[in-house]
């Protein structure tokens, strides 16, 4: 008896137990994508505040290169004043001598 309206009642009960389960799983993929969202974007955020940290040392590393330069610089300056003072020192020497 399809037709009767026991057998529609069971058809319904049958289709609606069939939509819940399928309503359940869409829930439970829903959820799952929600909580893979909710990783990547502590990933991404995790990711950023790396970058960041590497930035920071990057540019603290480029100020002590500059210092490095810096001092560099100033010695190159002051070992060209000792070998200016050294020549003037042996050009008196020298001509002491032959005075």
């Amino acid at each position: 008896m399809p037709n009767s309206p026991r057998g529609a009642a069971g058809q319904i009960a049958t289709l609606i137990g069939e939509i819940q389960g399928d309503t359940a799983k869409a829930v439970v993929a829903i959820n799952d994508d929600t909580r893979e969202v909710k990783t990547g974007a502590e990933v991404v955020n995790a990711a950023r505040t790396s970058f960041r940290e590497i930035a920071g040392i990057v540019n603290d590393v480029s100020r002590q290169v500059g210092d490095i330069s810096a001092a560099i610089q100033q010695m190159a300056s002051g070992s060209q004043q000792i070998v200016s003072s050294v020549k003037r020192i042996d050009g008196s020497k020298s001509r002491q001598e032959y005075a």
